[in-house]
């Protein structure tokens, strides 16, 4: 039996530092995924470059198959915030009003955007419905939405191999 399962992790990188490792960015929960995680409980946890979602499954038998069942059609979403607002000067990316970078694993593979590296064309207008009551702040660079059947269906998604690794990659100037 599993005390905790860590579901999936989300790690940044940027080619501006040596060691590639981006610790410029929070991340937090919108209010749907909040619900989420308070009804299942789910924890999020901040490492040096990453993220992690781990349910606390302690004293659950199956813990993987019974997480697909409970969660199998839903998205959680993620707001990612600049905690070091001069980091993005230091890539091909910029800030625009009324627009966020969207991350999503519904591209297949294990990158949250659509290239190599994150590149304007993956902004989204922003949609008031999209933030609901939460505050837009200066620091709002991006959402991030991981769809639950997107994730089971990945081959990575196996007892054996989760929790399943997703990149965001920030290229320098």
């Amino acid at each position: 039996m599993a005390l905790a399962l860590i579901l999936f992790r989300i790690s940044l990188y940027n080619t501006y530092y040596q060691d590639r490792i981006c610790n410029d960015f929070s991340l937090a929960p919108d209010e749907t995924t909040q619900h989420w995680m308070q009804r299942y409980p789910m924890r999020l946890t901040a490492h040096p470059g990453n993220f992690e979602l781990i349910w606390l499954a302690a004293g659950l038998t199956a813990p993987l198959q019974l997480f697909q069942k409970k969660m199998h059609d839903k998205q959680l979403s993620f707001y990612l915030f600049l905690q070091n607002p001069c980091s993005i000067a230091h890539t091909a990316l910029s800030i625009e009003k009324g627009k966020i970078y969207y991350f999503t694993n519904e591209y297949g593979g294990t990158k949250l955007h659509k290239q190599k590296y994150v590149t304007p064309n993956d902004k989204i207008p922003i949609k008031s419905t999209m933030l609901s009551s939460q505050k837009i702040e200066k620091a709002h660079f991006g959402k991030i939405a991981i769809h639950l059947n997107s994730l089971y269906k990945s081959p990575h998604f196996t007892e054996s191999n989760v929790p399943v690794q997703y990149t965001i990659h920030l290229k320098a100037k």
